[in-house]
C-alpha cells in the first residue's frame, strides 16, 4: 500500500492511498461471493455461484461497486495508521482515481489547531455591588408569596399569634 498526505489549510488531510491489484482482485472476489448470497442465481445456492456467473449477471460495475465498498472498510483504518493522521471525525471516499491500479482518495478531518495568545494579561477590575437591604427584603416575600400554600380549613377565623415582628 502506497500513500500520500496533503494537509490542507482547511484542517483536513487528503490521503491518495493506491492499492496492490492482487489485493483488489481478491476484493473482487469476496464482493461476487457477497453479491451472490444476497441475489436469487438460478440453478446455484446462495452464495454459492462462481466468480463468472456473476459476472455475467450483475455486471462488473456492480462487483467492482461492492470490492471498493469492502476495501475502503479495510484499508481506510490501515492507512490513517501508515500515515500517522489523527482523525478528528470520520472521513470520506473522495475519489476513486483509476482501478488499474486502484487509488483511492480518502478526505479526513483534523482537528484544529489552536495556539492561545498571553490572555492572562487581560484583566478587568471586579467591584462587588452592594445590595440595600430593601431589595433583600422585597425578593425574600416575592419568595414567600409564590411558594405559599393555601389550604382550606373547617373552623372560624382566628387572629394568628406567630406574626413577626417589626
Amino acid at each position: 500500500m502506497n500513500i500520500d498526505v496533503e494537509r490542507r489549510e482547511d484542517h483536513q488531510a487528503k490521503l491518495t492511498v493506491e492499492v496492490d491489484p492482487s489485493t483488489f482482485d481478491a476484493a473482487k472476489q469476496r464482493a461476487a461471493r457477497h453479491i451472490s448470497q444476497h441475489t436469487k442465481i438460478p440453478g446455484f445456492r446462495p452464495g454459492k455461484a462462481p466468480y463468472p456467473v456473476v459476472l455475467r449477471l450483475v455486471g462488473e460495475e456492480a462487483i467492482i461497486e461492492e470490492a471498493v465498498e469492502l476495501l475502503v472498510k479495510e484499508i481506510y483504518p490501515k492507512a490513517l495508521d501508515e500515515a500517522g493522521v489523527e482523525p478528528y471525525g470520520p472521513g470520506s471516499l473522495e475519489n476513486l482515481k483509476s482501478t488499474n491500479p486502484p487509488i483511492f482518495e480518502f478526505l479526513v478531518p483534523l482537528k484544529a489547531e489552536v495556539e492561545l495568545g498571553d490572555y492572562e494579561s487581560v484583566r478587568q477590575p471586579y467591584e462587588l455591588a452592594e445590595v440595600p437591604e430593601k431589595d433583600v427584603d422585597t425578593l425574600l416575600n416575592n419568595l414567600r408569596e409564590q411558594h405559599a400554600t393555601i389550604e382550606p380549613v373547617e373552623r372560624t377565623v382566628q387572629e394568628a399569634t406567630w406574626c413577626m415582628s417589626s
